[in-house]
């Protein structure tokens, strides 16, 4: 899960907000008057909002992204749960049956996340590899740069 969000991250501060302001950069040393100031800008602006997805031909991939994140919540939620109950037992935690119970369920709950949470990468992989925008291809290769995500199988529709 920290991979996924480092890796969007970078990509978002190196790929698309990096590479515009060096392209705007440009621009601006090369504007002869106000208008070409203020289209290098706007080119800019239009830039990042594309390459952050927050245009409205990325809905879907946003979409997904929320997921993503969402599952990445659920288990940040079940894991101070489960620290929490482990200091409230922590003297011979083995020998008591609520404790024993509950790290069952628990047990269950975090492989649903685990679940959930890989087929969302993989929805997300598979939404974006296609792309005709070389940077999500990148994207997409540097999330899934050992295949683990395209071995798991996504339910059918």
């Amino acid at each position: 899960m920290l991979f996924f969000v480092n890796k969007l991250q970078y990509f978002i501060n190196i790929e698309v907000v990096g590479v515009a302001w060096s392209t705007l950069e440009d621009d601006l040393k090369s504007s002869m008057n106000v208008d070409e100031l203020f289209e290098a800008h706007l080119k800019f602006l239009r830039k990042i909002e594309d390459g952050c997805l927050l245009s409205q031909e990325h809905f879907e991939k946003v979409q997904t992204i929320r997921s993503v994140f969402d599952q990445i919540v659920r288990f940040e939620t079940l894991a101070k749960k489960i620290y929490s109950e482990t200091e409230s037992f922590a003297s011979f935690p083995e020998d008591n049956p609520e404790f024993q119970t509950n790290l069952i369920k628990h047990t269950i709950t975090l492989g649903n996340i685990r679940h959930v949470y890989q087929q969302m990468v993989r929805s997300f992989l598979d939404i974006i590899k296609n792309q005709s925008n070389q940077t999500l291809s990148t994207l997409s290769w540097s999330l899934n740069y050992s295949d683990f995500y395209t071995a798991i199988a996504l339910p059918s529709r």
